[in-house]
């Protein structure tokens, strides 16, 4: 049954098709019969299909044998004078007219002159007007079909569908030809205007389309960075360059109505990454921004009962350094990067650059530590440039700006308070950091920010942390200092963690020597020259110095030197001032501390911030939350 089915469609189709070869319509047999059986389930369905198409091809082609039966009765002199649709008439017979006077003639006859009148030479596609084309073809087989029959109704219902296909199609002609003018009118309008106008040509879109949003909105792709980047996450391992956001479409898109933007959800999801750049989905991304949306994964930083409340704080002091701007304020983040060992791998990462080596490259034979506590410590310090003008807004409060990297031996030294507080004292001398710290006048800016990551040697309620604030305070004649940090485990969202990862990515593949001035380990892994140990720390310190100077992060130097172990520097602590000046001058909390100066000039003598001086109260207090200790 299939086989006679598909011999009786491939007939149908060379009887249809009589212009194309046998294997032309042996194609188009086989891909409608394979077609057909990929959407049928059913074989009662599928013969069905077949034996329509198979009566479709039949009717169609008995309309093409009566519209050309009756092509051959046609007049000579109208087959000249209209050439779109043939008309029943023979040289050599009586013509056969239809039922209507002369006056209806002669309409006739003037509309196919009014039609060849407004007929234009054809530039482009014209699809609807051959499809009256076609149809005024077929209609007019029909109206000879039944002159020969003699159906006087038949005659006069096909004469009014002429009628009517005519004066459509002449319609589209007109509509055409008014439509090339407006064209050519508005451009050359278009080309007058710009040719005046400089400004105006910027504006006017030439070429053909509707332009693109980032034309009128050119701030668009600028602005979906910066709210993506707001408020997101560094990686958990900083080992890569990836950052987690927590904003979502939802988000993105209505923040951007909120600030403005004309854009729909999905021209905001165009503008992002593709997941698969290879799909026709991911095609449509033609212009992007290098902001993808993660799918949920269920390695989330751990949440914490106070984590709105930092939160919080945090954007509170980000909208009074956005106040103060950036010619009175100075933010910075600071945090100790993992340990970096010495020997090892510095980090187990492969590298971004694939080399093909030709000679061998030789390694240490082991995998594990050379001695206990071979490690360097890095100190990381982010500057962090506040954009002027922002006022009110936390994010004039950016993640870019120069990086500060204090090394110290694992061994020797420690990260300690102290320690950070001798490394502040170093920022103030480097030229990297003048802008960001210092004012026009050479003196450290009034009011100093500082973002830590919540640790032993940073948390702002330890008495040490307290005493190194009070005492930069006193020492650099502050407005005001704020030491504050974000709740346990989100310490991932600190400022600072978007330089770890470009830091741990240079240091893929890296390993740093530990006896460039010989071995001062025994078999056994001990010390046995301590002096000689301390030279290939320093060395080992200075190696990675030199890989970390030469970055350059956001268009901002990157500084990391080596400090030597210094005993006295690191077990400095000052002093604390007397309990009447503490209670006045100083509140702290378990998550953020605050030393601002009082309203008695003799005490603290006059602000340096003018806009500091518009507040109603000099101390700025804080709330503390119920499972914070004072």
């Amino acid at each position: 049954m299939n086989s006679n089915l598909h011999l009786q469609l491939f007939r149908a189709y060379v009887a249809r098709h009589t212009n194309k070869t046998k294997a032309a319509c042996q194609e188009s047999t086989n891909i409608f019969w394979r077609d057909a059986k990929k959407t049928c389930t059913d074989k009662t369905d599928f013969e069905s299909i077949i034996l329509n198409k198979i009566k479709e091809l039949k009717q169609s082609t008995t309309k093409v044998k009566i519209a050309n039966i009756a092509q051959y009765f046609q007049h000579p002199n109208e087959k000249n004078n209209d050439k779109e649709t043939p008309q029943l008439n023979d040289s050599s017979t009586p013509a056969i007219e239809p039922d209507c006077s002369q006056s209806e003639t002669a309409d006739v006859v003037q509309n196919s002159k009014d039609s060849e009148e407004f007929t234009t030479p054809i530039c482009r596609n014209t699809p609807a007007q051959d499809v009256l084309r076609n149809q005024i073809s077929l209609l007019k087989a029909e109206y000879n079909v039944a002159l020969l029959r003699g159906k006087s109704n038949e005659i006069s219902k096909i004469k009014k569908r002429i009628e009517s296909c005519k004066k459509h199609l002449r319609r589209k002609k007109l509509h055409a030809i008014h439509s090339k003018k407006h064209r050519l009118t508005l451009k050359s309008k278009l080309a007058e205007i710009s040719a005046n106008n400089v400004d105006a040509a910027n504006v006017t879109h030439s070429t053909p389309g509707r332009p693109r949003i980032e034309c009128k909105q050119p701030e668009l792709l600028k602005t979906i960075v910066d709210i993506a980047m707001f408020g997101a996450s560094a990686n958990e391992r900083r080992r890569s360059e990836i950052v987690r956001s927590c904003q979502t479409l939802s988000d993105l898109h209505e923040k951007l109505l909120h600030l403005g933007y004309q854009i729909s959800r999905s021209a905001t999801y165009l503008r992002l990454m593709p997941k698969n750049c290879k799909t026709s989905e991911g095609k449509k991304h033609v212009v992007t921004v290098p902001v993808k949306l993660s799918r949920p994964e269920a390695d989330h930083h751990k949440s914490h009962l106070d984590q709105h409340f930092c939160v919080a704080t945090i954007r509170s002091l980000e909208t009074l350094a956005s106040i103060l701007g950036p010619l009175q304020a100075c933010f910075l983040s600071q945090d100790d990067k993992a340990r970096v060992p010495i020997g090892l791998a510095a980090a187990n990462k492969q590298a971004p650059v694939l080399m093909h080596m030709e000679y061998r490259v030789s390694l240490p034979d082991h995998d594990w530590m050379i001695a206990a506590r071979h490690k360097l410590i890095p100190s990381v310090y982010a500057a962090c440039v506040i954009q002027n003008g922002e006022i009110g807004r936390p994010e004039a409060v950016t993640y870019s700006g120069p990086s500060y990297i204090a090394i110290r031996s694992g061994k020797h030294s420690s990260s300690t308070a102290s320690t950070h507080a001798f490394d502040f004292e170093k920022l103030i001398t480097l030229t990297q950091f003048r802008n960001v710290i210092k004012d026009n006048c050479g003196r450290v800016k009034p009011v100093i920010f500082v973002s830590s990551d919540g640790g032993p040697d940073e948390n702002p309620r330890y008495p040490k942390v307290v005493a190194h604030a009070i005492h930069h305070f006193q020492k650099h004649d502050l407005d005001a200092i704020f030491i504050f940090t974000n709740a346990p485990g989100r310490s991932a969202f600190n400022r600072v963690e978007r330089r770890m990862a470009p830091l741990s990515r240079e240091l893929a593949g890296v390993i740093l020597p530990h006896d460039s001035f010989g071995n001062h380990l025994d078999g056994n892994g001990k010390t046995v020259d301590p002096t000689l140990e301390k030279i290939n720390f320093r060395k080992a310190g200075e190696v990675l110095a030199e890989i970390w100077s030469g970055m350059v992060i956001d268009s901002y130097e990157v500084f990391a030197e080596y400090i030597e172990a210094d005993a006295r520097a690191e077990n400095f602590v000052p002093v604390l001032p007397c309990t009447k000046w503490y209670s006045t001058h100083v509140r702290e909390s378990q998550y953020m501390l605050q030393i601002v100066k009082c309203t008695n000039i003799y005490c603290c003598g006059q602000m340096r911030s003018s806009r500091l001086k518009n507040f109603t109260s000099p101390l700025f207090t804080s709330s503390i939350p119920s499972s914070a200790n004072t």
